[in-house]
């Protein structure tokens, strides 16, 4: 769900269809206007949803093929819901900003934290870990010993207010990961006074 500019509401959807949509789309010539590329189940479904849609209060509706992998598709949708973060009206507190099918529960997700804030951790903490040069061969052992064994407790705060370079301008992303890198040098210095007053005790 994207809140749009003039305050009408947007959908995007990742969907399933039955077919090959993708073999022999020609993405080009469609933006274009050029739609003999498209398949002929495509073209039944692009007759469907015009004609369904205004059934049900919907206006313009658009179904293309997937155009690059499935990284591409989480950025995708990440980057709608980020922006509609920012634009969210009083109205919307409470409205779920990504939705699951039925049918997609039988892929499991539940023990794969495949969630979208799941997502969104890893991004963040992978552009952490890149800044502060670690690898995901290292990171947990170095970010233990740095920050203790409950490292993630205390940078929580810090890594989730990074702003990732896949969904924001690159000088405020920059800017994110500074201030980020700051916080977590600042954390450091004083895991390692708490740390030195435990020595010093009797």
């Amino acid at each position: 769900m994207e809140r749009m500019t003039s305050g009408r509401i947007h959908y995007h959807l990742l969907v399933v269809v039955a077919e090959d949509i993708r073999t022999g789309f020609d993405f080009a010539a469609v933006k274009r206007g050029d739609y003999r590329s498209a398949s002929a189940y495509l073209r039944a479904e692009w007759k469907f949803w015009r004609e369904t849609a205004p059934k049900y209060g919907f206006g313009r509706t658009e179904l293309l093929p997937i155009k690059k992998t499935a990284a591409g598709v989480a950025k995708y949708i990440g980057k709608y819901v980020a922006k509609h973060i920012g634009k969210r009206l009083p109205e919307d507190k409470g409205a779920r900003l990504v939705r699951y099918s039925k049918r997609a529960n039988r892929i499991g997700i539940r023990f794969t934290w495949a969630s979208f804030g799941g997502f969104m951790w890893r991004l963040k903490l992978g552009a952490f870990c890149r800044v502060l040069r670690l690898t995901p061969d290292n990171y947990r052992d170095v970010l233990g010993e740095w920050f203790g064994r409950n490292w993630v407790y205390a940078l929580r705060a810090m890594i989730e207010s990074i702003k990732p370079a896949e969904l924001h301008p690159e000088p405020e992303a920059k800017a994110s990961l500074r201030h980020a890198w700051i916080v977590a040098m600042n954390e450091r210095e004083r895991w390692r006074r708490r740390q030195g007053q435990k020595e010093d005790r009797p």
